[in-house]
């Protein structure tokens, strides 16, 4: 009880429609950003931060996958998938 969201993710339509269904029952934020790209994926805490608020439980759901054979596969791909998967986590 009491408890707010704020959803992150690329596509700021997306989080709009979900933050609309869940705002009936409790108060949501979206914020649109690129979790690959280091400098954007700080910005979501620090906006947090500015407002006071803190970090209570946290879902990281981000996450891709190339398919298919890492030989058909490029490098920027595969390093994009490291980016999401590793970096984001972690930083």
């Amino acid at each position: 009880r009491g408890q707010g969201l704020t959803l992150v993710a690329r596509r700021e339509d997306r989080l709009r429609e979900l933050a609309d269904e869940l705002s009936k029952d409790v108060r949501v934020e979206v914020i649109a950003c690129d979790v690959a790209d280091a400098a954007a994926r700080a910005a979501p805490l620090r906006r947090t931060g500015r407002r006071g608020l803190t970090v209570d439980i946290l879902v990281n759901n981000a996450g891709v996958g190339t398919v298919g054979p890492v030989v058909d596969s490029t490098p920027e791909a595969e390093i994009q998938q490291v980016r999401v998967n590793v970096e984001a986590v972690i930083d």
